[in-house]
């Protein structure tokens, strides 16, 4: 049986013993019952439980726990993912006693098998975090707080043990509308799910109707009821697993992985305040303020790739399977990167295309060793075909970086292309000239139907290895079988509609996002 020992901070800090005094309120017995139900709850895919999913969809949880650290802590938080870079590991971190301590304190006394069932929904929740790829900033949608409430309201919708054992929620409607109460989780809306939702979609839907909530969205939503006082300093209390730091720093996309005692201490001493003697903790959600993301280039790139084999990993397990069909449209995805550097991300997706060669050359020797050079790589790129949307909604400046990057790449690359302009159809093909310079002469600047031009390219010309699609996105998006099930690259102006970036998603389309 494991332990609940204190793994992540250290207990020498000078108020650590105020932090863990709500342990004096728990009895013998509710500490072991926390235990028992803590070891059945980390049984996930292992052994079956009345109120959760069948072992053959629940075995990749257990197999994704075993990739990635587990941490305990006595500390007055609930539970966060994070990647730490003094380890270099991903980790969950869990509070078992004081998971329950603000359950019991929410919704009162809960026995062990209602508490395992709460346990596991804590735990699979913060797992699916790190399937889904969210410790990895998004870099197109920038209200932090924003981001966690529609993500956690969304994969919430993947726990069973939620709505089984009829866990009090919230929505993020309900949130932004001031409503507050006794809720443990927040549920996506019979609204976004009716519509399947994507975490962006549901962003930009409640940055739409809300505009004024979402600005000033914080991490305290739900009253207190912790040693009987309902209205403690709102100003001071704080979501579960979030701190003052991590609040300033969600906000600008920094580092919120510090992984020392210094930080769990502020952690802790910001999340309530003193009353009466006792410290005083907004439960808020047990899932809010839960995720640490850094930006993708901040990441060491073996941590990044550790990320995607594991959604990879789980996309493919559970392929299939009902209570994972929301998987693909929840994730990051990281093909945008940062989009102030497009150009970086366009190259590898170049380079990622073309064919590697290996060949000797004979021609030189080696001076130190008389023998014949080492293999040279060379790239050997297929047929490419660029369209480029010259409608009056994509700027010329846009056009004219696109026009000259692209056309290094396709050099460097060995790329054998032809570009075409395009509006309601095809327009004209690009003189190569043209394209090197970046000054194209735009002659329709109508409509646009991308759907049109490809049936005219496909029908004049032979059909390529890879379509780039330079457009704002307003205009519908071809389906795999009109690109004739050839490698599709999208490239968008910052100002492009969002609401199309579902649709290359789903259809497996890069694309990458130009400044």
């Amino acid at each position: 049986m494991r332990e609940i020992i204190e793994e992540r901070i250290d207990p020498n800090v000078p108020n650590y013993r105020e932090l863990t005094s709500y342990m004096q309120e728990l009895h013998d017995s509710e500490k072991q019952k926390c235990t028992v139900a803590f070891n059945n709850a980390l049984n996930i895919g292992v052994s079956t439980y009345p109120h959760g999913d069948r072992l053959a969809e629940e075995i990749i949880f257990n197999h994704i726990l075993s990739k990635i650290g587990f941490k305990t802590s006595l500390a007055p938080f609930t539970a966060f993912a994070e990647y730490s870079r003094r380890t270099r590991e991903i980790n969950i971190c869990f509070s078992p006693y004081y998971i329950y301590y603000i359950a019991k304190a929410e919704v009162g006394e809960l026995d062990e098998i209602r508490l395992t069932g709460y346990y596991r929904a804590v735990i699979k929740h913060e797992l699916l975090h790190v399937m889904l790829k969210h410790l990895i900033a998004d870099n197109t949608r920038h209200n932090a707080e924003l981001n966690n409430l529609v993500m956690d309201a969304l994969i919430n919708v993947m726990i069973p043990e939620i709505p089984k054992l009829k866990f009090p929620s919230l929505t993020p409607e309900e949130v932004l509308e001031g409503k507050k109460g006794s809720a443990l989780f927040i549920m996506a809306s019979e609204y976004a799910i009716d519509r399947s939702f994507t975490w962006e979609q549901y962003y930009d839907y409640l940055i739409k109707k809300y505009p004024e909530q979402t600005k000033d969205l914080t991490s305290s939503y739900i009253e207190i009821k912790v040693s009987g006082n309902n209205q403690p300093d709102q100003s001071q209390s704080k979501g579960a697993g979030q701190n003052e730091k991590q609040d300033s720093e969600s906000q600008n996309g920094g580092n919120q992985s510090k992984d020392d005692a210094g930080d769990e201490e502020k952690s802790g001493s910001s999340s309530g305040k003193e009353k009466d003697g006792k410290l005083i903790q907004d439960p808020a959600f047990n899932t809010q303020g839960d995720i640490r993301p850094v930006p993708a280039s901040e990441l060491p790139e073996d941590v990044v790739e550790q990320i995607e084999d594991i959604f990879k990993e789980v996309a493919e397990r559970t392929r299939g399977l009902e209570r994972f069909k929301m998987i693909g449209s929840l994730a990051i995805d990281t093909s945008k990167k940062i989009s102030n550097n497009w150009r970086q991300a366009l190259r590898k997706m170049f380079k990622d295309g073309s064919i590697v060669e290996k060949h000797y050359s004979m021609k030189r020797l080696d001076r130190r060793t008389d023998m014949p050079p080492a293999k040279k790589s060379t790239y050997r790129g297929g047929n490419v075909y660029i369209l480029i949307d010259t409608s009056g909604s994509v700027s010329d400046v846009t056009l004219q970086n696109f026009a000259s990057e692209v056309y290094g790449l396709l050099r460097k690359y060995k790329y054998k292309y032809k570009a075409f302009t395009y509006t309601v159809g095809v327009g004209s093909e690009i003189d190569i000239r043209k394209l090197r310079s970046g000054k194209l002469d735009i002659e329709d600047r109508g409509g646009t139907d991308v759907g049109e031009a490809l049936k005219e390219i496909l029908k004049n010309h032979a059909e390529p290895d890879v379509f780039i699609i330079l457009t704002d996105l307003y205009d519908d998006v071809p389906t795999p079988s009109d690109f004739a099930n050839k490698q599709v690259i999208y490239a968008l102006p910052k100002e492009h509609d969002v609401d199309n970036e579902a649709l290359l998603k789903k259809y497996h389309y890069k694309y990458i996002v130009i400044e």
